[in-house]
């Protein structure tokens, strides 16, 4: 090989490796509230419930043990309501205790079935666990209930990427990428699947 090309594969790796250590993964994410919490037309209450945000902005923090601590305060006083639930799963989800995260995510599915994080949560949790064909059927769910969400597009790519569709993953990636400009995440794993 001649002497620039070298220099050029060095330079790339280089770049490469930049963003691997200096960028925030995308995937060490916990959705937001576009996906964990009932928009105004289906629950008025839910995004403007304090205990709600208040987890979110824990979780935000990572503080782990208070948004817990918040979580189980939540669903004591509305053991009726599923969110709970799935936001306590979605937070073990966080912890990589992911047997937990699928069981309460179960629970708060039998409570409200509809719940618009449910989709989503079945695509991380089941790619997780190896069955990419659920995944991929509850991501293409996830995706069409919140076409404006970073989190759904990505995850959806991340499914993709895993089934071996880097041209479908890309195009998701492009999609998230848009929807969070300041990320360059999503730009290096495009590129990342260019070379797999």
């Amino acid at each position: 090989m001649k002497q620039h090309n070298w220099n050029f594969l060095i330079l790339g790796v280089g770049v490469a490796m930049c963003f691997m250590m200096f960028s925030q993964p995308a995937e060490a994410r916990f959705p937001g509230m576009d996906i964990t919490l009932w928009d105004e037309h289906q629950a008025k209450e839910d995004r403007k419930n304090p205990i709600y945000l208040e987890i979110h902005k824990l979780v935000e923090e990572k503080n782990y043990d208070a948004a817990m601590q918040r979580i189980d305060r939540a669903h004591q006083q509305n053991p009726q309501k599923g969110t709970p639930l799935i936001l306590k799963s979605l937070l073990l989800f966080e912890m990589k205790r992911y047997k937990e995260s699928y069981t309460l995510l179960q629970q708060g599915r039998d409570i409200q079935r509809r719940h618009p994080a449910i989709p989503f949560a079945h695509c991380r949790i089941y790619r997780i666990m190896g069955n990419v064909e659920l995944s991929d059927q509850a991501c293409k769910i996830a995706v069409f209930q919140h076409p404006n969400s970073k989190d759904s597009h990505y995850q959806f790519a991340q499914t993709l990427t895993g089934m071996g569709y880097m041209e479908l993953a890309n195009k998701e990636l492009a999609r998230a990428a848009k929807l969070d400009e300041p990320n360059p995440i999503y730009h290096f794993e495009r590129g990342m699947n260019f070379f797999t």
